[in-house]
Parts: structure tokens; sequence; C-alpha cells
């Protein structure tokens, strides 16, 4: 049988990571106290952070910060 068509997770997030490269986007590692991050859980709830906490902390802070 032929390969696959389908891309791989890896596949996915190396060309994801091209494109914000070229965008200028930074990436970022933070650590974070479990007391914080379930504060922010709370606050972030309306922006997807059970699924995606990372995100919807870049989302937050593009919201409460002024440009």
């Amino acid at each position: 049988m032929g390969a696959s068509s389908f891309k791989t997770s890896a596949e996915y997030q190396r060309e994801r990571r091209e494109r914000n490269q070229q965008r200028g986007v930074r990436r970022l590692d933070v650590e974070i106290e479990p007391k914080l991050m379930a504060r922010l859980q709370r606050e972030l709830a309306g922006y997807g952070a059970a699924t995606h906490p990372g995100a919807a902390l870049v989302e937050w802070l593009g919201d409460v910060l002024p440009e």
C-alpha cells in the first residue's frame, strides 16, 4: 500500500513554527506555580484554557494589554 497523504503531527508543528518565524512570532517558555495556574485557568476559562492554556493566555493578554 502507498504512503499516506495525511500529514503527521510533527509535520504540522514544523510548518506552524516556520510560518510563525516568518511572521516574527516569538516562542516563550513559562514555568508557573500551581496556585497561579489555577487562578489563571479560572480567568481564562472563556478563552479555551481547558484545552489550550497557552493559546488562551496569548489571546487574553491581547485583550487586556493596551496597544
